[in-house]
């Protein structure tokens, strides 16, 4: 293979090499392996407050409620507000999930100050009024003989006046049983007995929807006792011959499950005697008389019996809710679901007159003459939730703001901010993902740098060897042609000398020309010293390289190969003693 070839594959071999490594050090600026964070459970909480306003009686508007949602209202018209907040959770796949609340009010000022009120809420119980219920069945110390008994209510009717819906019944078809229920037509509660052949009812005084009840209800086979709220309000003979009733007692409906009352309840209690005035009256502040205890449902998030003796309920579609008047008892139980969701509620009420009172009284104290104020509710939700050995702990902050400003131009009006919240999270792992295409980006590199490196080698060491085989016919040889510069000396002068140099165009770079050039046949023949002279004349005439065998004149039988570049008049030959000595001989004869 020719010099000048091998130069430019081993350009060629270079710039592929200094690729191949370009891109070798690309693929390592990409990492193989990269930790990437994937989420295994996702889950979302959200919370949405409603408001309903309670006016004063002599309030400008003509409704006795408003609900001003996002909207202003006059302040000084408001007595109170009703919240309902409603609360969900959701997760990706079923779990164990237990809900807990707790009740931060606070109350500030723009002078600085600021009071907070924590609470935690308690359970209620609440049924819809359209099929919800709970049964707990017939036992000993809930059936006969006893007589007297009493019935403990802590009551929220949320609608009266509509309807035939049963509170608390127990017996079938008014035989033998007693009973709380709705009125149609008014808003009270009726309550009655039967004896199997006829019926005596009573009703309660008037009652207002939304409003906690303490309610007792004392039965004896001679007359009926009414106390609301600790309050005694009368007693009635009924002229029966009643007994207590041995079947199942059912809250929330009637004994034959129809007539389905809208009622949240916080407790139910059965005495098995007759309560005294004073006991009722310290039973409604809260101090629970356990004496003569047959049924305790608390509701503390369960329907169980707190009696001790078992009468357990079951609750059918009732819905469990939280509720900031209701404080939570010692003891009681979160609310437990099991699924990919749970729903709850909190409700609460805020005397807004109050705490307008107390900011007033704050705000003199201070030295402030303005009577702004922010009211702050925050339920803290914390819920727990438990997935195959997997853990989420969170917990929901939602902020409620009746911001109460006075002296502007509507006067002083009540804001409300802060209705809709929503939060979410994900439990995650770290796993490290390995990029197989960045591994074979880098194997394919390293392949194609290792064949130009070899390649470069080999032919690097080719071209420092100058290693090229002498071709039998190189006529198709096309060397490049060099323009003469200079001829040496001694050369020019000879040619002078015999007159045929004029035509000789070989340069410098050949110096080694065996004898002088002769003339024969019209041709002028120089003859050189090597091989490699001849290929240099070729190159740089631009002329094929040629060859033929000769016989010597002084070697008879005696064949050797010439090689020779032809360019017009001028022949350049290897070996040149064949031509000189031949043509000494043919001008000596």
């Amino acid at each position: 293979m020719r010099k000048g070839a091998l130069k430019a594959l081993l350009v060629a071999f270079a710039v592929l090499a200094m690729a191949s490594g370009a891109v070798l050090y690309l693929t390592h600026t990409v990492p193989l392996e990269e930790e990437r964070t994937v989420p295994v459970l996702t889950y979302a909480q959200t919370g949405r407050f409603s408001c309903t306003a309670r006016l004063r009686p002599d309030s400008v508007y003509q409704e006795a409620t408003l609900t001003p949602e996002g909207g202003l209202f006059r302040a000084s018209d408001v007595e109170r507000v009703d919240v309902a907040f409603a609360y969900s959770f959701v997760v990706s796949e079923p779990a164990n999930i237990t809900v807990a609340y707790e009740l931060n009010t606070t109350v500030a000022s723009p002078a600085g100050w600021a009071r907070t009120d924590v609470t935690v809420p308690g359970y209620v119980l609440s049924f819809d009024g359209l099929d919800d219920y709970v049964v707990v069945p017939a036992s000993a110390s809930l059936g006969p003989p006893s007589d007297p008994m009493t019935l403990v209510l802590r009551a929220r009717p949320m609608r009266l006046g509509s309807a035939w819906g049963g509170i608390v019944d127990q017996g079938r078809s008014f035989r033998d049983n007693f009973w709380v229920m709705e009125h149609a037509s008014e808003d009270k509660y009726i309550f009655g007995l039967g004896d199997g052949v006829e019926m005596w009812e009573q009703v309660t005084p008037l009652l207002e929807r939304g409003t906690w009840y303490h309610l007792a209800f004392i039965f004896s086979s001679t007359n009926v006792s009414l106390y609301v709220d600790g309050v005694y309000v009368g007693s009635w003979g009924h002229g029966l011959v009643w007994r207590r009733s041995s079947r199942p007692l059912v809250i929330g409906c009637l004994n034959n499950l129809v007539g389905f009352g809208r009622v949240d309840f916080d407790e139910v209690r059965v005495y098995s005697r007759s309560l005294t005035e004073l006991e009722i009256a310290n039973d409604s502040d809260g101090r629970v008389v356990a004496d003569g205890l047959a049924l305790w449902l608390r509701f503390d998030g369960n329907a169980e019996d707190g009696s001790g003796n078992g009468n357990y309920g079951t609750v059918n579609g009732a819905t469990w809710m939280l509720d900031g008047s209701v404080h939570a008892r010692p003891g009681a139980s979160p609310l437990v679901f099991t699924g990919t969701s749970t729903r709850s509620a909190l409700s609460f009420s805020l005397d807004l007159t109050s705490y307008a009172a107390f900011a007033g009284a704050a705000n003199q104290e201070m030295g402030v003459t303005a009577q702004d104020h922010t009211v702050i509710v925050t339920p803290q939700i914390r819920v727990v939730a438990e997935v195959g050995g997997r853990r989420i702990e969170e917990s929901f902050k939602p902020v409620l703001e009746f911001k109460a400003q006075y002296g502007t131009e509507k006067g002083g009006v009540l804001s409300v901010e802060g209705l809709e919240h929503v939060s979410e999270g994900a439990l995650t792992r770290t796993e490290v993902i390995r990029h197989m295409d960045v591994l074979a980006q880098r194997y394919a590199s390293y392949a194609l740098v290792a064949v130009s490196l070899f390649g470069l080698v080999l032919t690097a060491f080719l071209y420092s060897k100058g290693e090229a085989k002498e071709p039998e016919v190189v006529a198709e040889a096309r060397p490049h042609r060099v323009a003469a510069e200079a001829k040496p000396p001694e050369v020019a002068d000879e040619a002078k000398h015999l007159g045929v140099m004029a035509a000789v165009k070989a340069t410098e770079a050949v110096p080694n020309v065996e004898e002088k050039p002769v003339q024969e046949g019209g041709m002028t023949v120089v003859g050189v010293m090597s091989f490699d002279d001849l290929l240099k004349v070729a190159e740089k005439l631009g002329k094929p390289l040629q060859s033929e065998e000769v016989s010597p004149a002084e070697r008879e039988g005696d064949v050797t190969r010439v090689f020779y570049v032809v360019d017009g008049s001028v022949v350049y030959q290897y070996p040149g003693w064949l031509i000189s000595r031949f043509s000494r001989e043919t001008r000596t004869e």
